[in-house]
């Protein structure tokens, strides 16, 4: 059966999370990585550096759910 979940996300966190997952399958990037995250967000979004990342929370959390990926920092 099909679970309907809903999740409210400010706009530059979708932003980030698309973006990232984008790289990521593009050039191989690690999901996780702060330096790539922050590069996408300042060179492609406009957008302030985050000071970390976690997959369990806030960017994280919406990247692992868009890209299904487990909480693993170098999967892609």
């Amino acid at each position: 059966m099909l679970k309907i979940i809903t999740i409210r996300v400010r706009s530059e966190t979708l932003k980030t999370a698309i973006a990232v997952i984008y790289n990521c399958y593009k050039y191989g990037a690690g999901l996780y990585n702060i330096d790539v995250i922050n590069h996408v967000r300042m060179s492609l979004i406009n957008l302030s550096p985050l000071k970390d990342i976690s997959p369990h929370k806030g960017t994280g959390k919406i990247i692992r759910i868009l890209s299904k990926a487990e909480p693993d920092p170098g999967s892609c």
